[in-house]
């Protein structure tokens, strides 16, 4: 191995920004709590079910009542429709409050005869002596009738409540009765004329006129506009000047992204790859250095041609050395042409983005102008309705001035019609023939949407409150990076064996497909940010993170990555024994000053090294956090394309924490059930203040549960790679 100086740490990439904490998935829930919220509605129905019979023993309820037709009033003696709508619903809603008054009630629980037919609800409110409490009777009435106006007609419904049928009955139609002779006495003591209402309407009419003239002048004034039309035939104007720049900018936009995208691909490609426009390919052509390289060439052939004129052969002395001279300079052209061809494509792709730039700011330009002419010309349109609309008003107005005022000289002979003729019996009450409450097509489905809804809420509760990682989503509620999922070996369907080496002895199972889905951005990543040496750390033992580490050894050795996996746990080493290897020399041995490379070991994989924890004796767990653990770290790096480092789990010692400020990059292994989101936060705050990049977790064993995702990933994943190797 060959020694190398310590190198300077690299400084550390900003950490990106954590993922939002995502909400419950509410689909995995049902899933997983399918059994439980069944049978809680079965439960629930059965509930509901006793529920009712319950509430129709203790607590039945029937209903009766009257319903009433209320007129218009006629303020003239023509046959036409002239009915005040507005006047109408004033009057209706009068007589709803009518029926529920006190006066009302109170002459219901006077009546001897309500007492005599209403035995059972009067017999309540009398004592021992036979007195009839009236101010007890006349609340309960309060609370019994109930009126309304049906919607979109000029019907007053009436009703009461009660335990029994004939009680309901014998209270409605003493309700109806007392209301039509309570109408009848208000009626009696006077009416307006209709002058007076006539008067009123003019007044009210022309109050009404001059406010919607106000306010119309007082929105033109506030938007300061003279002429509406003016401005939005000029505002439209604007618009359609924008769209047509706008559409020219977007067609500069797509052909330039076109373009700068093939570009980019071809970069992307090795450099031989790469088609370079003939622009590029001329431009390189004629440059200084390009011609006089040429010309050595052409110089190199003439001398060429004359030896061979002169009769030397192709094997003389001096047509070798200038056939070497021609092959060195037709390198070096072709070396200097890649290289310019290279820049002046790069240079090409910088102005393409700066056009990019320079095109998108001017589209977004375009698009802040079109959205506020947008919104100018709504609201000019909104501004033209709001006055059309007040035009509109104040002619109505005008309009129902001019013909109050007409009619008021017209009807100086008309009656008024009092109240009581204005309602008359549409339909009388009747004996009830079914309840009213409770009824079963409400109570039951109420009742099991209650038990479902409690049942349901508590499970979500204790989701919400459970904070054990269980699956990524877990470990994106801790504002963490997910580098990758493996699933419990024993779920699988080839079975965990021996999990260390899983991914060479079973290439194609479930566990090794989970590995290379860690692998592939995992040396992306690395490789982008100029990582070669990343600690893999447990939070706490028996998470899998030696597991981990071996496979993930193995995966990139597989590639053709040259890899040194470390065995950094001084208190339980265990690498040796995993890779059948001798447990000393090793890391203890080369901090303690052995040379690095005769500690090393090979492992059984081609391109992977082992260098195991060493001799017990010197396992100093102090070195670990030495300049000389450093200097390891740098030599290794140096000579392997990537070095990956075990140690013992964070909540069992320091080690773990001082290497991940010596290596570049950290990755925490996480157990399904085993680590709290608290935890793993923890953890990661201190893992974003070593020097190394926290990488991110991996959530090792996850169950096949919470809904059956990971069990149908896992079953079409074991499928496909079996279908592949057969």
């Amino acid at each position: 191995m060959t020694t190398a100086t310590t190198s300077v740490p690299m400084p550390r990439p900003a950490p990106s920004a954590p993922p939002s904490a995502p909400t419950i998935d509410l689909v995995k829930i049902v899933k997983q709590y399918l059994w439980w919220l069944v049978l809680t509605f079965v439960v629930g129905i059965a509930v509901g079910t006793g529920v009712f019979f319950a509430l129709r023993h203790f607590a039945p309820k029937f209903q009766s009542g009257a319903t009433f037709q209320a007129k218009p009033v006629r303020e003239d003696l023509s046959l036409t429709d002239n009915t005040n709508t507005q006047e109408l619903d004033r009057f209706m809603a009068t007589q709803v409050a009518i029926i529920r008054s006190e006066a009302v009630a109170t002459a219901v629980a006077q009546d001897p005869q309500v007492q005599n037919n209403a035995r059972e609800w009067a017999g309540k409110f009398k004592d021992a002596q036979g007195a009839f409490d009236l101010q007890a009777a006349r609340e309960d009435l309060m609370d019994r009738i109930s009126a309304s106006v049906v919607p979109q007609t000029t019907l007053l419904r009436l009703s009461v409540g009660y335990r029994t049928r004939e009680g309901a009955y014998a209270l409605a139609q003493a309700v109806r009765e007392k209301y039509l002779i309570e109408l009848n006495e208000q009626s009696s003591r006077g009416t307006l004329g209709l002058r007076t209402e006539f008067d009123r309407q003019i007044r009210d009419a022309t109050d009404r006129i001059r406010e919607l003239q106000q306010d119309r002048s007082s929105r033109l004034e506030a938007a300061g506009v003279d002429s509406i039309d003016e401005k939005a035939s000029s505002v439209a104007q604007q618009i359609s000047a924008i769209n047509t720049d706008y559409a020219a900018v977007r067609l500069d936009i797509e052909e330039t992204e076109a373009l700068l995208d093939r570009y980019r691909q071809q970069l992307e490609q090795s450099a031989g790859a790469i088609q370079y426009p003939d622009a590029v390919i001329n431009e390189v052509e004629n440059e200084g250095i390009i011609y006089n390289i040429r010309s050595r060439i052409n110089d190199i052939e003439a001398q060429t041609a004359a030896l061979r004129q002169q009769g030397y052969g192709a094997q003389h002395r001096s047509m070798l050395a200038l056939d070497a001279q021609r092959e060195s300079w037709l390198q070096e052209l072709e070396i200097e042409r890649q290289k310019l061809l290279r820049q002046r494509f790069d240079a090409l792709v910088d102005q393409l983005e700066v056009a990019l730039s320079t095109q998108r700011a001017k589209e977004a330009d375009l698009i802040r102008r079109l959205n506020e002419r947008t919104t100018e010309r709504s609201q000019l349109m909104r501004l033209t309705q709001e006055i059309d609309d007040l035009q509109l008003d104040i002619d109505e107005a005008i309009r129902r001035r001019a013909d109050a005022e007409a009619r008021r000289e017209e009807l100086r002979g008309i009656i008024s019609l009092p109240d009581s003729a204005r309602i008359s019996v549409a339909q009388y009450e009747r004996l009830p023939d079914s309840l009213a409450f409770p009824r079963p097509i409400i109570i039951i489905p109420a009742v099991t949407l209650a038990c479902v809804g409690l049942v349901f809420g508590l499970i979500f509760l204790r989701e919400m409150l459970d904070q054990r990682v269980k699956s990524p989503s877990d470990i994106a509620m801790a504002r963490t990076r997910v580098l990758g999922v493996i699933p419990d070996g024993d779920q699988t369907p080839e079975g965990a064996g021996d999990a260390h080496k899983v991914f060479r002895d079973s290439p194609n199972g479930v566990l090794a497909e989970s590995i290379r889905q860690v692998r592939a951005p995992l040396i992306d990543r690395m490789r982008r940010a100029g990582h070669k040496s990343v600690t893999v750390l447990a939070g706490n033992p028996g998470s899998g993170a030696t597991m981990f580490a071996t496979n993930l050894a193995i995966a990139c050795a597989a590639v053709g990555q040259k890899v040194l996996l470390i065995d950094a746990n001084f208190r339980r080493p265990r690498l040796h024994a995993i890779f059948n290897t001798r447990e000393a020399p090793g890391l203890a041995d080369a901090l303690a000053g052995a040379p690095v490379h005769e500690a090393v070991q090979s492992a059984e994989e081609e391109n992977l090294d082992l260098l195991a924890a060493g001799t017990g004796s010197l396992r100093i767990v102090e070195r670990l956090a030495s300049e000389d653990m450093a200097r390891l770290l740098a030599e290794a790096t140096a000579t392997y394309d990537l070095v990956i480092v075990d140690v013992p789990p964070v909540v069992v010692s320091g080690d773990a924490k001082a290497i991940a400020n010596r290596t570049d990059a950290a990755i925490l292994v996480v157990r399904a059930f085993g680590e709290t989101r608290g935890f793993v936060g923890r953890i990661r705050g201190e893992l974003e203040q070593a020097r190394g990049e926290f990488l991110g977790v991996v959530v090792n064993r996850v169950r096949a549960a919470a809904g059956g995702y990971l069990k149908s990933n896992l079953r079409a994943t074991h499928e496909y790679a079996s279908a592949k190797k057969g």
